[in-house]
């Protein structure tokens, strides 16, 4: 499983399950700086960056069990919370 580049540095949690909303300007920033994000949910937790699609390294009791890839954050978030819960 793929996992964040080590040199990305952390901006925080910009994504939440609880309100599936996304911090504006985090796909901007993903995509034009050297960032990653935290991403809440009920069930895990997610690191998402940029590599030419968005990836979310997800963490279950601090144990990474998938890499997901999406082409937006929107599908990306819709993606792991299908998998991982919505709760």
């Amino acid at each position: 499983m793929e996992q964040r580049p080590e040199e990305l540095k952390n901006i925080g949690v910009m994504m939440s399950n609880f309100d599936y909303e996304i911090e504006p300007g985090t796909k901007n920033r993903l995509k034009s700086e050297k960032v990653y994000c935290g991403y809440a949910g009920w069930n895990f937790y997610g690191t998402v960056w940029f590599d030419g699609r968005f990836k979310c390294q997800v963490k279950q009791y601090k144990r990474h069990v998938d890499t997901v890839e999406a082409r937006t954050l929107k599908e990306l978030m819709k993606k792991v919370s299908a998998k991982y819960g919505q709760d």
